[in-house]
């Protein structure tokens, strides 16, 4: 597949047929790779089911380095409106903000500062954990607690 210029290529994925995405997302990547350019998303669609609407795209995890599903339920945003057609204007909205911020270099599975750390240790969580109920349980409970966390940090 080749594209002429860079709006063609943004007119395809913002209007793709979505039929083979992952055979589509390689060939693409192929013949970008040829070019050093290489995209490591696809863009958000919302997808209907008769049980929920869905919002869906694709990145690469940057530790495994693989494609992965982000899938953003919009169920409670179509009940906000009285109208399907007022829902789904809304809806398109988000998704278009999506796609832009994934074109900019956005990935939602790095870290920015200012969010919640994606990885804490669980001697750390163990540690809160105890600080929280301590004032709700008995001693006998607390030092069960403190038993089972040392003989669980203390495995490999």
């Amino acid at each position: 597949m080749r594209f002429k210029n860079v709006s063609d290529l943004c007119q395809f994925f913002f209007f793709p047929t979505r039929k083979k995405e992952k055979k589509m997302f390689k060939k693409i990547n192929n013949y970008l790779s040829q070019d050093s350019l290489t995209f490591s998303y696809l863009p958000a669609q919302l997808k209907k089911n008769k049980s929920c609407w869905i919002i869906e795209y694709w990145c690469e995890d940057p530790i495994t380095f693989k494609m992965r599903r982000v899938r953003i339920r919009v169920d409670k945003i179509k009940k906000r409106y009285s109208t399907l057609k007022e829902a789904q204007a809304h809806i398109l909205k988000i998704v278009t903000y999506i796609n832009i911020k994934l074109m900019q270099g956005w990935n939602p599975f790095q870290s920015q500062e200012n969010e919640i750390q994606m990885f804490t240790p669980i001697e750390d969580v163990g540690k809160q954990f105890l600080e929280e109920k301590n004032r709700e349980l008995r001693a006998d409970s607390i030092r069960s607690y403190a038993s089972f966390m040392k003989t669980s940090s203390a495995l490999p």
